[in-house]
């Protein structure tokens, strides 16, 4: 693991399942050399807000999954993924969004991490 990518775990609090999880701006992801059963890369997963926090979402996730919520499927609204993605040259990947939403993490500790894009009116 590379210096950026060490510094970047060490600053970022570490959630336990007793813990609320946050809304997020976006994700950075970093990867390990841990296999999962699966075959595939294990890799950190930690979010960021506006205020510049970081938090450890998942250790042992080899899927990363995003969907609409429920409430904007309910208003139709299927057209709301406004997600960029951006790989750093230290190699962390960073997922997030520019428009009024945010990522709610609904499966941290899971080996399939599931984020939801919610809008505005639900943070």
């Amino acid at each position: 693991m590379n210096k950026t990518s060490k510094e970047l775990l060490d600053k970022a609090i570490k959630l336990d399942r007793n813990h609320r999880t946050p809304l997020f701006k976006g994700i950075h992801i970093i990867q390990q050399r841990k296999l999962h059963d699966s075959g595939y890369r294990m890799m950190y997963v930690i979010g960021f807000n506006e205020t510049e926090k970081y938090y450890l979402i998942s250790c042992i996730s080899d899927v990363i999954d995003f969907q609409p919520s429920f409430n904007e499927l309910l208003k139709g609204n299927y057209d709301m993924c406004d997600l960029h993605l951006d790989i750093s040259k230290d190699g962390i990947i960073s997922i997030w969004t520019n428009s009024d939403k945010r990522l709610k993490c609904t499966s941290p500790f899971l080996s399939s991490c599931t984020f939801e894009i919610v809008g505005d009116k639900e943070w």
